[in-house]
């Protein structure tokens, strides 16, 4: 590969001193890694001279080496750093759509390069316009049940089809409407949803459950709703009493003289009266109890 490379790059002054464009090209049977490797070969032995390009889609894709100085070689180097944060992230969810939808298994590169070139081939394209559609929907129904706003989420219910039932969430906030509902404390919008047909434990963009949303934002009306409606609770068969030495918080070690040693932190229970119990358990060990003697 070395060898070809820099014989090809010696080969490119000559050409281009003729007025002659010149490219290496690889064929489309070279698998992903192999192609992987000529990109990383040509920027290595290169020294800037040579530039890759991937063309191509499908099983039609191939690499291609050419010289920086040419026409063609600097059309490849400026689509290479063209694409913006924001098709980065439309290539990356459209990779995911693909393959999740059975379409197509696209490299990362071949994603990048169909979404800056505006190349998306028609079955891609519709993909697309189906789940923006549906990205749109989830939008709606995420400010809706934020806001508690029953009318509006009924209607935006309406609108957005199977995304409910999918437990589809927004890929930019990574919330889902069931998980906003939960966080802000919204009982009627969440239970609205679970009505209809919002999975209970359906995970969000960060792999938590509304259950789990609901703790973090202290939301106890959202979470009893939950409960009620069946949500899986990884707490419920959490031992009771005294915890392990090393669980027990520090602040809970600062409280108890050494003497004492022994008071256990019970944990905390739900809030009661907007004030949260906290139950511990004092009792003197023998040695300590023989030390006070």
């Amino acid at each position: 590969m070395g060898r070809v490379l820099a014989w090809f790059h010696n080969a490119t002054a000559a050409a281009e001193d003729a007025g002659r464009e010149v490219e290496l090209a690889f064929s489309s049977a070279l698998a992903k890694h192999h192609r992987a490797q000529v990109h990383a070969a040509a920027e290595a032995l290169g020294h800037g001279g040579l530039v890759t390009a991937s063309r191509g889609f499908g099983d039609e894709r191939y690499v291609s080496v050419l010289c920086r100085a040419s026409e063609g070689g600097a059309l490849a180097a400026r689509q290479q750093v063209r694409a913006s944060r924001e098709q980065k992230h439309k290539a990356g969810w459209l990779r995911t759509w693909a393959a999740e939808a059975g379409v197509a298994s696209l490299s990362h590169d071949e994603a990048v390069q169909m979404v800056a070139t505006n190349a998306l081939p028609p079955q891609l394209a519709d993909l697309w316009a189906c789940k923006s559609a549906e990205q749109r929907s989830v939008g709606v129904l995420i400010a809706a049940a934020s806001r508690g706003d029953l009318p509006g989420l009924q209607a935006a219910l309406a609108e957005a089809g199977e995304a409910v039932r999918l437990g589809v969430y927004d890929v930019d906030t990574r919330r889902g409407p069931l998980h906003a509902a939960a966080g802000a404390g919204q009982v009627a919008a969440l239970e609205a949803l679970l009505v209809a047909g919002a999975p209970v434990d359906g995970l969000d963009g960060n792999k938590l459950t509304a259950l789990q949303v609901a703790r973090k934002w202290e939301q106890c009306d959202a979470e009893g709703a939950l409960l009620r409606a069946g949500a899986a609770d990884p707490e419920a068969h959490r031992p009771l009493g005294p915890p392990a030495e090393t669980d027990r918080p520090q602040w809970v070690t600062d409280l108890c003289p050494e003497r004492w040693g022994c008071v256990h932190y019970l944990g905390a229970a739900c809030a009661v009266g907007g004030a949260v119990v906290l139950v511990f358990q004092l009792s003197r060990s023998r040695k300590a109890s023989n030390s006070l003697r």
